[in-house]
């Protein structure tokens, strides 16, 4: 889904995410999560859009020294907005999941 954004994403073995190669580094432009906590869980992702990236210099995202964090916008030079990949995120479940059995599933 990222690829006709001209986003060249990859997964890094043994690290969770979204990848694209920076000509410094490796840089995270999407993440996922899941956490239990008093028996929910609780899971979610994330694609990094035109947000801003200043709350990450304080903190060190996913516990990864070596690597940074960036956005579809740093990544094409173009602004890229939450709007412009929902059709194709929302294909891209569809596609993944539409056939999936879900006894006992929340509607």
């Amino acid at each position: 889904m990222l690829a006709p954004l001209g986003v060249d994403g990859y997964q890094v073995e043994g690290r969770s995410g979204v990848w694209v190669r920076r000509p410094l580094s490796e840089d995270k432009v999407a993440a996922i999560g899941v956490r239990v906590q008093q028996g929910v869980t609780m899971h979610g992702f994330a694609i990094n859009c035109d947000n801003s990236l200043a709350g990450f210099r304080g903190i060190i995202p996913c516990g990864i020294t070596d690597a940074g964090v960036t956005t579809m916008s740093e990544v094409t030079g173009a602004d890229v907005s939450p709007l412009d990949i929902v059709d194709s995120v929302s294909a891209a479940f569809l596609a993944e999941y539409s056939a999936v059995d879900r006894p006992g599933a929340y509607a």
